[in-house]
């Protein structure tokens, strides 16, 4: 697990990025301790649907990990894997905080556009659409 740094040379304690199993994440976590999982670029696991980071197996684990108010983030590049995690959301009655296809091209204005990891630049760079999703499990 790494803490984040501030480029100061200050950690967050309150931020950490694990780089692990997802069966593995209550070896981290106790039930209700985190407050945001952020998804960012899964493999979308084509034809392989109960692999996929948001199948309701990998929700529910979440949801045990997550506090009351907990938020989920999706970012991909995988259109089929967005509209995918749209249809669970939608079919297990989860609430949907934002949405969109377009990120860079949404008007959103938090900090999620501020912040992109490898994959997102190599995918702007060549003209790709990044998908988010923020949202709630009820």
């Amino acid at each position: 697990m790494e803490r984040c740094q501030d480029g100061k040379g200050k950690g967050d304690e309150n931020v950490a990025f694990i780089r692990a199993q997802v069966d593995h994440l209550n070896n981290f976590f106790g039930p209700g301790e985190v407050s945001e999982i952020w998804i960012t670029f899964p493999d979308p696991q084509p034809g392989k649907e109960r692999k996929r980071l948001t199948a309701p197996v990998f929700l529910n684990r979440y949801k045990i990990l997550l506090g009351p108010e907990g938020i989920l983030h999706l970012k991909t590049d995988d259109l089929d894997f967005y509209h995918y995690t749209l249809g669970i959301i939608g079919l297990y009655h989860h609430t949907i905080l934002f949405s969109t296809d377009d990120l860079y091209h949404s008007g959103f204005s938090e900090d999620v556009i501020t912040i992109r990891t490898f994959y997102e630049n190599m995918w702007l760079e060549i003209g790709k659409k990044i998908c988010y999703i923020k949202f709630k499990l009820n």
